[in-house]
């Protein structure tokens, strides 16, 4: 097995592993909030740091393997002026977004 096909199933696990943190964190916040009226803060902090994580490192795994959906085959049945006029409609969006 080469280098980059043995680091993409030890990030998969890494990405696998960090759902148990995020599970107990979520769990806490819950009972923090709503048993002890007293929300944490940094319960919201840590689950959006590790959601990002597990979309981020999770998304390029399901993109190696294949699981994503494509959409390919209704972009394909459009005619071309309005897939030209929709990728630059996608286009600037993720460049504002990025900029933002």
């Amino acid at each position: 097995m080469d280098v980059i096909s043995r680091l993409s199933r030890h990030i998969a696990f890494l990405v696998m592993i960090i759902t148990i943190p995020l599970m107990f964190i979520t769990v806490y916040g819950a009972v923090a909030r709503y048993f002890f009226k007293h929300p944490d803060i940094r319960v919201m902090f840590l689950g959006e740091c590790c959601y990002g994580i597990m979309f981020s490192l999770g998304g390029a795994y399901a993109l190696k393997t294949g699981a994503l959906v494509s959409m390919d085959f209704l972009y394909k049945r459009l005619p071309s002026g309005f897939r030209r006029i929709l990728d630059a409609l996608i286009y600037s969006i993720i460049i504002i977004s990025c900029v933002v």
